[in-house]
C-alpha cells in the first residue's frame, strides 16, 4: 500500500463566497483522512457535516465522541473518512467576505504510489 497527501482543488483555497455559509467537497476515492486549515478571517466557527453518497443532499453533523466536529477560526483540524462521499463545511453565520480553506487529502492506494 501507498501513502500520500495532496492538496484538495489542484493547491487552490475552497471557499465559503461571500453572503453564504457553507461550501460542499466531493471526497476524493482514496481519502482515508483530511487536515482542515480555517482562516483567521473565518466569521464564527465551521460545522463539518457528510454525506455517504454522491450527489446526495442528506448531509448530518460528523461527530466525534458524540460531540459535532467544530473548527474555530485559524485552527487546523484533522478528520477521519469514515465512508462518507462529501463533506460540507458549514459557518455557524454568513461570511462578510469570500472565506478560504486549505484542505489536505491524506490517502492510500493499493498501487504501492
Amino acid at each position: 500500500m501507498g501513502r500520500f497527501t495532496y492538496a484538495l482543488n489542484d493547491g487552490n483555497a475552497i471557499t465559503i463566497p461571500s453572503g453564504s455559509d457553507r461550501v460542499t467537497i466531493t471526497v476524493p476515492e482514496d481519502a482515508i483522512s483530511f487536515l482542515i486549515y480555517a482562516p483567521a478571517t473565518l466569521n464564527g466557527t465551521v460545522t463539518v457535516y457528510v454525506e455517504p453518497t454522491r450527489p446526495g443532499t442528506a448531509f448530518v453533523p460528523l461527530q466525534e465522541g458524540g460531540v459535532n466536529v467544530t473548527i474555530p477560526q485559524d485552527v487546523a483540524t484533522q478528520v477521519q473518512n469514515r465512508g462518507f462521499r462529501q463533506l460540507q463545511l458549514r459557518a455557524s453565520l454568513n461570511q462578510n467576505a469570500a472565506t478560504n480553506f486549505r484542505i489536505a487529502a491524506h490517502c492510500e492506494t493499493s498501487s504501492g504510489v
